[in-house]
């Protein structure tokens, strides 16, 4: 058991776990839908129509972006990889998602404290950017999901 909880001592590995963790999750749901698309017969408009998929083809997508923003913040600084981790961690925990809320906590946790950083010194516009679309998209995806709860 300890050679397993050793695993997660280094904030890199999780970092690359979360990472391929994001990117099989999405590709899977995606052609898991493609699949279900073609079965039915339906075009991807009809299937999209239906709230519950709307809402996981959203999430799946806004994943991918997670992954893509999360290599980046890794090739700036600690500093950066930190605010990122404790973003994705508060987003993992919003959306329902245990096991990605679990590795960005555990990346928060075990990383180093960065000195004298600062956040994302040469992609800065980048990830602000992306940042902000992802706190839009889940603001939305949650009020969408309280709407679906409420209206039934």
């Amino acid at each position: 058991m300890k050679s397993f909880f050793a695993l997660f001592k280094d904030y890199r590995r999780c970092a690359m776990f979360l990472f391929w963790y994001w990117i099989i999750s999405a590709v899977g749901y995606l052609v898991y839908q493609t699949l279900v698309t073609v079965q039915t017969g339906m075009s991807l408009e009809d299937v999209l129509n239906d709230p519950s998929v709307a809402l996981a083809f959203v999430a799946s997508c806004v994943v991918i972006i997670m992954a893509a923003l999360l290599r980046v913040a890794e090739s700036e600084n600690l500093h950066t990889l930190r605010v990122y981790a404790i973003f994705c961690t508060a987003h993992q925990l919003l959306t329902g998602n245990l096991i990605g809320f679990i590795l960005a906590y555990v990346i928060v946790y075990y990383q180093p404290k960065p000195e004298g950083e600062d956040f994302a010194p040469t992609r800065k516009p980048l990830m602000i950017g992306g940042m902000v679309l992802i706190g839009l998209t889940l603001a939305l995806w949650l009020v969408a999901q309280f709407n679906r709860m409420i209206g039934g």
